[in-house]
């Protein structure tokens, strides 16, 4: 027989044979309650036992009594045995009655009896006057004539219905009667006789059904009883101990999964103080009150309302011998009034119950979030509680950074259990202290590798970016192209500096994953990063080397030719595919400015124009784009931890390749890929101006309206523009001559762009890995974050604009007006007061050694200049930042001037009183007005202004008459 099932005020309805005669039934005995009639006939407590394939005719009201001794362990007594018909208790006196039952009911297959104790009798409101059938045999209820008591009486005198049997409940079976029984949905063949209970349970038991059946019975159960059941996944309801003695009544037990909706009742059971603590603050919230611990001890908590006046409060007491608490004291009924501001609300309960919000829009702006919460809970969220809440949730999503790097080994491992043949090192140096601390992580995986090997050109940027996350650092890219012209990503690497070093390392590592032999046949392209140069000479001598024209046009501006025409002037040369075109858009270049012309023919034209480039890879690329787009499309990435980070560009890797393999298998119909086919019309459009006059069926020559003229061969998939062969698509010089023939221009096309090759580049798989419970553990030394950290403070995440570089939000000015006038564009602060760049006036008297002196070049020698009348007694200073009079004022020091003098700040002037000689000239002020003295004489002001702005109110001020009393000033 199989194992007891036992649960308070619950039990299965197993459905475990039909027909019309049931042989076997499932007898439920309900014991340790008590019977009760309103609103409705229910049973109330006590616990239940349910004993499965019990022979119906074997079954009589000895059998009932014996197993109440042998389930419940107590002595018979006084006991009613009652069965639940027509929403009344009819109770089963007699042998007939139970056949009675069994005859009548036998196609419901399973019979629920209520046990009640005979001391109980006197307290039960089950009585004759409420109860239908009260004192009354079922056996009334029955026709004699529908069966014969004595042909199917077969009592088992002093027998239980099941007998115990190492552990588990077991009954005989009648074997005589299987011969008869048939079930459509379970069968027993004659096989099974010879096999034990629990294998027959086994293989006829839908588990599915029975958890179906679980729920609902569970669901009327919690509703007839009115008894609330906190967790059904916890036994705390068994009323018998090992040794087989009753227990007092159970007790409701708190389910942690409500905790955000608690309901406290008298007697409830936590499992510990904080479980309790954490329910009542989401009580309190919830309704809207100020809760208070009068007392926290390890023994007991006390929680009251925060009104003196309301009469809430709970007291959780520890239950002795036990590691569980207990509600012993509780008045749940508030007489105060609810509350807009909690004080119990905090941002770790905000953090934990709102952390799903997180999970989908993990760059979720505060503002958004807060205004959610007060929607939804009705109480005050201050700004700096959603700013906590929303770091204390991302810091739980993503985990604790520094604890990331321990285990990388462990991801390493992982990455290459899932992904076969994939490249993943990890790498460590040894501190000042001896400890192993990270430097770098590489990563390649193998269904990359095969897919770039396949379908991809062999043209590769190479791109650093900077990391925003905990740690910092810089993620280092290698990404190609693919048939449609889209990024491929190849490797990423992370690594803690920028330099020869790193990127040599990097290089290395691509090196040996693409298995580059002739080095010359790869082209490469980046942006010029610290130290790239010389990694690509050590590792990449022979490969040509492209520059981004955007970073080269950045230099370029660097070098002082600004504006529009140096940089059309730069694009032209740099578009120019032949090196006649180069050599007329650099004399251009000569007859704009001789300087800027010098300076980009210094640079190797094979490195960012057209006409040098190579047409092995046929990509025409001048930007490196590729590695932009990489870089933007992983930009929430780089603001997590490594390991976060990592996985998150993985996942997106391998959704990439899934939706590309799926969308070329199902939807691209045509030869060419998508973008191709857009390239390939627009040049279409453009051989409008060409007119092709044929030589033969291969070769035409390709007059222009402009007055230029071309050769094409059809048959080469050339052109004398080279257009052709650098990319690989027809120019529209070679479509005029391909319409002409009436040929299909997609047949022209490279197979680089076709939709098999782009079909073979995704390939391959980027399977999924584990989550990090279940990954196997390295033995490596874990290494130590590096050391490098973020600052205090609020980080920058914007990239920081260039100054000719427009804004990407317009201001509007008015009511939907657009802007008139645009603002100054302001390179460099200069400060009025001392004349140092890189800082204003306000901000002067900060201690910044980095200031620059500012630029003199185009002041007058007057002006900047220091005219000094220095003699052994006094110095005369002028200003010469501002065109005044000569009228000087005269500082007398207030000790001799030596060349060891310390410099300090007079508050007044804010200029230096002790000084060295040398430093004498720098310090000159002019005062304004041809008598500055008598002036004062006559308007009696104690103060006059020098220049220089004000906080208060615009100017500044010297005050001569302080200076006169110190013998500071003379005329």
């Amino acid at each position: 027989m199989p194992q007891l099932l036992a649960s308070k005020c619950l039990f299965f309805n197993f459905l475990l044979f039909s027909g019309p005669k049931c042989t076997y039934i499932t007898i439920v005995l309900h014991h340790g309650g008590e019977c009760r009639t309103e609103p409705i006939a229910h049973y109330v407590g006590g616990s239940v036992v349910k004993i499965d394939y019990v022979v119906a005719k074997q079954l009589n009201l000895n059998s009932l009594k014996n197993s109440t001794i042998e389930y419940f362990g107590e002595p018979l007594g006084m006991k009613r045995y009652y069965i639940l018909m027509n929403n009344s208790f009819m109770v089963m006196n007699t042998d007939e009655d139970v056949k009675v039952w069994v005859v009548k009911h036998s196609p419901l297959r399973e019979m629920v009896v209520f046990i009640e104790d005979g001391e109980d009798l006197g307290k039960s409101v089950f009585d004759s006057s409420k109860v239908k059938g009260k004192g009354k045999s079922i056996s009334h209820l029955v026709d004699e004539d529908d069966f014969d008591l004595d042909d199917e009486r077969q009592m088992i005198d002093g027998d239980s219905l099941g007998r115990k049997d190492d552990g588990d409940r077991q009954v005989e079976m009648d074997n005589s009667n299987l011969d008869d029984f048939t079930d459509s949905d379970y069968n027993i063949d004659e096989e099974s006789e010879s096999e034990n209970d629990d294998v027959l349970f086994e293989k006829n038991v839908d588990d599915n059904r029975i958890i179906a059946e679980h729920s609902e019975s569970s669901k009327s159960s919690e509703e007839s009883d009115g008894v609330l059941c906190y967790d059904n996944n916890r036994d705390f309801n068994e009323n018998k101990d090992s040794d087989g003695e009753q227990n007092e009544l159970s007790y409701p037990i708190f389910n942690p999964d409500v905790t955000f909706e608690p309901e406290f009742v008298l007697g409830m059971i936590f499992s510990t103080r904080d479980e309790f603590k954490k329910a009542v603050q989401s009580y309190a919230i919830k309704t809207k009150r100020s809760i208070k611990f009068t007392k926290t001890a390890p023994t007991r908590v006390y929680a009251k309302c925060s009104d003196d006046d309301c009469g809430w409060k709970a007291h959780l007491i520890k239950v002795d011998g036990e590691e569980s608490f207990q509600i012993r004291q509780y008045e749940g009924r508030h007489t105060c009034v609810a509350a807009y501001r909690v004080k119990n609300l905090k941002s770790t309960w905000l953090s934990e119950k709102f952390i799903k919000k997180f999970v989908a829009d993990p760059k979720r702006r505060v503002s958004g979030f807060r205004q959610d919460v007060i929607d939804e809970l009705e109480i005050d969220v201050t700004k700096e509680q959603a700013y906590r809440a929303r770091r204390l949730a991302l810091k739980k999503l993503q985990g604790n950074p520094s604890e990331q790097f321990s285990k990388l080994w462990d991801y390493a491992e992982e990455l290459k259990r899932s992904n076969p043949d994939s490249t993943v090192i990890v790498g460590s140096v040894e501190d000042d202290n001896g400890l192993s601390r990270f430097s770098n992580f590489y990563v390649c995986l193998d269904a990359v590798k095969k897919g770039f090997k396949a379908g991809c050109r062999p043209i590769i940027g190479v791109d650093g970016c900077h990391l925003k996350g905990p740690h910092k650092g810089i993620l280092l890219t290698a990404v190609s192209v693919d048939a449609n012209n889209s990024l491929y990503p190849i490797a990423w690497a992370v690594v803690t500096t920028e330099s020869k070093d790193t990127w040599e390392w990097f290089l290395i590592c691509l090196k040996h994953d693409l298995e580059i032999y002739r080095a010359y046949e790869y082209t490469f392209m980046s942006d010029k990063q610290k130290g790239l140069i010389q990694a690509f000479a050590e590792v990449f001598p022979d490969s040509p080397h492209r520059f981004c024209v955007r970073h080269l046009h950045g230099n370029f501006k660097s070098a002082g030719f600004k504006g529009l025409a140096y940089k059309q002037a730069l694009w032209r040369a740099a578009n120019a595919s032949t090196i006649a075109d180069w050599k007329e858009k650099m004399l251009e270049l000569k007859e704009l400015n001789e300087v800027a012309w010098k300076w980009l023919d210094d640079k190797p034209a094979n490195q960012w124009s057209k006409s040098h480039f190579s047409e092995h890879p046929k990509c025409d690329m001048l930007l490196n784009n590729v590695c932009e787009s990489f870089n933007s499309s992983i930009l929430p990435a780089r603001e997590m931890p490594i390991l976060t980070m990592l996985e998150w560009i993985r996942e997106w890797l391998m959704v990439r390749f899934q939706y590309n393999r799926d969308v070329a298998s199902v939807k691209w119909k045509r030869r060419i890929c998508p973008r191709i086919k857009r390239i390939l019309e627009k040049h279409a459009e453009n051989s409008v101006t060409c007119r092709p006059i044929k030589a033969d069926d291969i070769h035409y020559q390709i007059r222009c309206t402009d007055g230029s003229q071309y050769c094409v061969n059809l048959e080469e998939h050339t052109c004398s523009c080279r257009l052709w062969e650098l990319s690989g698509i027809p120019c529209n010089h070679a479509i005029s001559a391909i319409i002409h023939q009436r040929g299909d221009m997609e047949e022209y096309v490279s197979k680089w762009y076709t939709v098999d090759t782009y079909r073979k580049s995704y390939a391959s798989t980027i399977k999924g890995i584990n989550g990090s419970a279940l990954w196997s553990e390295t033995f490596y030394i874990p290494p130590l974050p590096p050391n490098m950290g973020r600052g205090k403070g609020r980080h920058a995440r914007a990239r920081r604009n260039e100054p000719d570089e427009p804004k990407v939000k317009t201001k509007k000015s008015g009511r939907g007006r657009k802007p008139t006038k645009l603002k100054r564009r302001q390179v460099t602060v200069t400060c009025t007061t001392c004349g140092y760049e890189g800082h204003n006036s306000i901000s002067c008297g900060r201690d910044n050694p980095m200031r620059k002196k500012r630029s003199t070049s185009n002041k007058n020698e007057g002006d900047i200049e220091a005219i000094a009348e220095a003699n052994e007694e006094h110095i005369s200073v002028v200003n010469p930042l501002r065109r005044m009079d000569n009228q000087r004022l005269t500082l007398l020091p207030p000790m001799p001037l030596t060349q060891e003098t310390t410099s300090e700040v007079c508050e007044p002037c804010g200029f230096p009183t002790q000084q060295s000689q040398v430093e004498q000239v720098s310090n000159q002020i002019r005062v304004p007005g041809p008598s500055l003295w008598d002036q004062l004489q006559q308007s009696k002001k104690s103060r006059v202004q020098i220049g220089g702005p004000s906080t208060s109110s615009g100017k500044k001020f010297i005050n001569l008459s302080s200076l006169q009393k110190q013998g500071r000033f003379k005329k």
